[in-house]
């Protein structure tokens, strides 16, 4: 403990800023001029005593309370850590005149983050107890509050002035912006803590020359030669931090995988070239994203939940409305329909390291993740409550068992002249033993839950264990290897960590772009018309038109065709590098049998002057259609 003239010195500051905070609140005489550097100044100090730690307070045997009631798998999660312990994590002064109002934020956001966690846990405690009668009472109706409204502006500006800084640059992060990024990252706008990532985990990864990554490039018509980069022979700046690789279209997942074996911890961007194809630059980079992601979506892989194919190699793709999570693998099983598990966690890494290079490289990928996938991602504990997020269905049957097996354990301990209290307690006035069920996972009787699993039957009394295990296969031991494969491609590239400074939303705007494609009132203000062009010319007021009629899928067909990917970076239009540009594309016979082309690197359209909107629309729409695939010479 510090002091100067007997007042107590503030430990979380430096001895001059607390001089200066005495200073301006009155209780001490000094006065900090020129001549204060050429006096000595006497500071005591003495080593703190040790304070008595009191009884526990009415508010913590309430929390113990809490904390017995609810799940486990809740409990594991480090925010319930903070919450119970009532502290903030890491080494922190606890008498920093911030620290409680940090610490009172904290939980308040994780309480409104958890809030339907909270509340489906209190509606089945409702009805173990008896105060819900029916099952179908468990449904639940939650208004979080805004993320962006726990936002701290004064924070944010703080750090972002902070992050202009020379030094921030070059890797010399205080400390205080570590900890809050850290700790507290929901006080500081998304924009600020994406810039944070871009100058922290980015620029130590690409050393010191790394800029931001914006996905833009310099089109290059240099070919590679087989699955190597070329240099040329006066490389401008550009080129310098570019890895160029060839890959065929016909094996995309082989040569993806082959180049992020070679490159995937590169220190450079990667840049692919397709086999056969004279397009280089951003155009066939994004687009080779979008394609490895679209073929890690296939039938007949076994990566996903819903990959019902009845053999490997079937076509089409595993479709859900809730997103993609990895289908469940038995632990002592290595094949079925002809596909491996040895294969499938290979299919995970690649994943992993195609998350990787696109964060890093500022890719989009086009793959509908869910959200509890992300929650892995971003390093979370997945619980009972996480699976109506992906499987609805399942995930309502399963807390309606919880329920069950709460309800059970109350009558059970509650009663003492029944011998046995839960006798007539049935699933939807219907006994369990009659529903049929057996230890097998729900919707793939290959799975056993245990050993002989198809053989034994659910009854009331090992419903518990059931729930456990259907629990444990869905979010844990079936899944363990697939999450581990792709934990550890990521943390091949940069530690996976990184990422919690994001919550689910945000990691989907970063790697998947903005899912609303544009404001058509704002079109013009976002694209350039050049060479022939300008926003009052005829066609051009058609082609907006034109835009503006399109659906969700013609915009992703439109971004598909004119960037290589099928949604926008982040920022939406507004942000694509270089701007979308009509110019004028010059035909030598009739304009109505020409078709508009693009430039992907450059995002231009080459757009011919049509004499009615009605054939601009069809040319157009046959253009987004037939011209996907290849990077020819337009």
């Amino acid at each position: 403990m510090f002091s100067y003239k007997g007042t107590k010195l503030q430990p979380s500051a430096t001895i001059f800023e607390s001089l200066v905070r005495l200073m301006n609140a009155g209780q001490s005489d000094i006065m900090i001029d020129s001549s204060f550097w050429d006096e000595e100044h006497r500071i005591s100090y003495n080593r703190n005593k040790c304070e008595n730690v009191s009884s526990p307070s009415s508010c913590n045997t309430q929390l113990f309370a809490m904390q017995e009631k609810l799940e486990q798998s809740l409990v594991k999660d480090p925010f319930f850590s903070t919450l119970f312990h009532g502290r903030l994590p890491g080494d922190v002064d606890e008498s920093d005149p911030s620290y409680n109002l940090l610490l009172t934020l904290k939980v308040l956001e994780g309480l409104n983050r958890f809030s339907y966690q909270l509340s489906m846990d209190q509606q089945i405690c409702k009805f173990a107890e008896g105060y819900l009668r029916s099952l179908d009472d468990l449904k639940v109706t939650i208004s979080p509050i805004p993320q962006h409204q726990f936002m701290s502006s004064l924070l944010t500006n703080k750090l972002e002035m902070q992050m202009q800084e020379g030094l921030f640059e070059d890797g010399l992060v205080p400390s205080w912006c570590v900890y809050l990024v850290e700790t507290c990252p929901f006080l500081l706008s998304f924009s600020a803590r994406w810039k944070y990532f871009c100058l922290t985990v980015h620029r130590s990864f690409m050393g010191n020359e790394a800029s931001a990554p914006d996905g833009s490039s310099t089109p290059d018509e240099a070919s590679a030669s087989p699955d190597e980069e070329e240099e040329s022979d006066a490389p401008n700046e550009a080129s310098k931090k570019m890895k160029k690789h060839k890959v065929t279209r016909d094996n995309i997942l082989e040569s993806a995988a082959s180049m992020m074996i070679k490159h995937g911890s590169s220190t450079k961007t990667i840049e692919v070239v397709f086999q056969g194809e004279v397009g280089t630059g951003r155009g066939p980079t994004f687009e080779f994203y979008s394609t490895v992601s679209h073929e890690l979506q296939r039938l007949g892989i076994g990566m996903w939940r819903g990959d019902n194919a009845r053999k490997a190699g079937e076509n089409g793709f595993v479709r859900s409305g809730f997103g993609l999570f990895p289908q469940p693998w038995s632990s002592v099983s290595t094949s079925t329909r002809g596909i491996e598990l040895s294969d499938v966690v290979k299919k995970f890494k690649l994943l992993g390291h195609v998350v990787a290079r696109a964060l890093l490289d500022g890719r989009i990928l086009d793959i509908p993740l869910s959200k509890a996938f992300y929650k892995i991602m971003l390093g979370q504990e997945l619980d009972i409550y996480d699976i109506p997020s992906f499987d609805p269905e399942l995930g309502k049957t399963v807390m309606e068992f919880q329920a069950l097996v709460k309800r059970k354990k109350f009558l059970e301990k509650s009663s003492e002249k029944t011998s046995n209290p839960s006798a007539d307690l049935s699933y939807k006035n219907v006994r369990l033993e009659d529903l049929c069920l057996d230890f097998t996972l729900p919707g793939n009787s290959e799975y056993e839950l245990v050993p002989g699993g198809s053989d034994k039957m659910v009854t009331l009394d090992n419903l518990e264990e059931y729930v456990n295990l259907i629990v444990d296969a869905t979010l844990k031991g079936g899944i363990a290897k697939q999450v581990e494969a792709f934990k550890s491609a990521v943390n091949e590239v940069f530690a996976l960590k990184t990422l919690r400074l994001f919550d689910e939303e945000e990691m989907e705007r970063i790697l998947c772009g903005e899912q609303d494609s544009w404001a058509s009132s704002k079109l013009e203000d976002h694209i350039e018309f050049e060479h022939g062009y300008d926003a009052s010319s005829p066609p051009i007021k058609s082609f907006l038109e034109i835009l503006r009629e399109f659906e969700r899928e013609d915009q992703r067909a439109f971004l598909q065709f004119t960037t290589g990917a099928p949604q926008l970076p982040l920022g939406g239009l507004a942000s694509l590098d270089p701007k979308l540009t009509v110019v004028r594309k010059q035909c030598d016979g009739n304009v109505d049998n020409e078709l508009p082309s693009v430039n992907t690197c450059r995002h231009f359209i080459k757009l011919p002057p049509y004499s009615s909107k009605e054939i601009m629309k069809a040319k157009l729409k046959y253009a987004l259609a037939e011209g996907l695939g290849s990077f020819h010479l337009s």
